[in-house]
C-alpha cells in the first residue's frame, strides 16, 4: 500500500505538537562519497586532514538536500518554523568548516548543531525532542528506531544531479508505504487478506488521527516506484529493500528500520 502527503503545510493546520523536529545527518545533506571513504580506507586523522584541507570548497548536494531547501521555503511562506531542522554530524567541531559554509552559502537556515568527533549522535536525538532521524548510517537509523525515534537511512540517489533544483512555490511532497511505515507491520498482513476493506480501514484510521491524505495508491503488490516522478514526490519512505532499491532510480529515498531491527 502506498499514501502520500502533499504539503505539510497542511498538517500545520491540525495544530499538533509544532515544530516537527527533523534531524538530518551531513551525510544525509550532502554529497560526502568521498569523503566517506577516506575516512574508511585511512582512518580519522587522514579524515580530518582532508576536511581541513579543502574547507573552501563547497560540497555537493546529497540524498537530503532538496527536502532540507524545501522545508525552509515551507518555513519562509508560513513565517514560523513549522518543521526544525537539526544537523547531527560525526564530524568533529574543528572539521565543520566545510558544512557550515556550504550551508551559509546556499541560504539554508540550521540553528541547531551537534558534531560529535566520530561518535554516533543517536544518544542526543532525545535531547532535541527529534520526532524524525533521517542519516546515511543504517546502524544509526536502526539505534535510533529501538529508542522509538522514526528514522530512515539515505541513500545516495542514483538520479545524482538529475535532482532539479526545487523551486520556491512547489509544495512539500512526501510519499510514504503504508504498511509498516505509517502502521504497524500487523498491517501488512490485513491488507494482503482484506484488501479494499483494508484501505478503508487506513482512510479511517488517517481520519481519526485528525491528518488530510492528497492521494493514496493501493498497487496490489505491484511495483509501485513507477509513480513517484509522476506525482513529484520530494522523497520516499518505505521498509522493503527491493522497493528503496527500484525508489532510488527515480527520486530522494529513505528505508526505515523495523523495530528493534526485527
Amino acid at each position: 500500500m502506498y499514501y502520500k502527503v502533499v504539503s505539510i503545510a497542511k498538517l500545520s493546520l491540525f495544530e499538533v505538537n509544532l515544530p516537527l523536529t527533523i534531524a538530518l545527518s551531513s551525510r544525509a545533506i550532502f554529497d560526502l562519497r568521498l569523503e566517506h571513504a577516506v575516512f574508511k580506507r585511512l582512518g580519522l586523522k587522514a579524515y580530518d586532514n582532508y576536511q581541513n584541507s579543502h574547507r573552501k570548497e563547497m560540497l555537493k548536494p546529497g540524498t537530503g538536500y532538496s527536502l532540507l531547501r524545501k522545508i525552509n521555503f515551507l518555513n519562509n511562506k508560513v513565517g514560523r518554523k513549522v518543521i526544525d531542522v537539526v544537523l547531527m554530524s560525526k564530524n568533529s567541531a574543528s572539521t565543520s568548516f566545510r558544512v557550515i559554509n556550504t550551508l551559509k552559502a546556499s541560504g539554508l537556515k540550521i540553528d541547531r548543531f551537534v558534531f560529535n568527533d566520530g561518535f554516533s549522535v543517536v544518544p542526543f536525538l532525545s535531547d532535541f525532542d527529534v520526532d524524525l532521524f533521517l542519516t546515511a548510517d543504517p546502524l544509526d537509523a536502526q539505534a535510533a528506531m529501538n529508542q522509538n525515534i522514526a528514522s530512515a537511512s539515505l541513500f545516495y540517489s542514483r538520479i545524482g544531479s538529475k535532482i532539479s533544483e526545487p523551486k520556491e512555490n512547489e509544495p512539500l511532497m512526501i510519499a510514504f508505504d503504508g504498511d509498516a511505515v505509517i502502521f504497524s507491520d500487523e498491517s501488512e498482513k490485513v491488507y494482503q487478506e482484506s484488501g479494499l476493506d483494508a484501505f478503508l480501514r487506513a482512510m479511517y484510521t488517517f481520519s481519526e488521527w485528525g491528518l488530510f491524505v492528497n492521494r493514496a495508491f493501493s498497487m496490489g503488490g505491484k511495483d509501485k516506484t513507477g509513480i513517484l516522478p509522476k506525482i513529484s514526490a520530494d522523497i520516499f519512505f518505505d521498509d522493503h529493500s527491493k522497493h528503496v532499491d527500484r525508489a532510488q532510480n527515480h527520486i530522494p529515498t529513505g528505508k526505515v528500520p523495523s523495530r528493534l531491527g526485527l
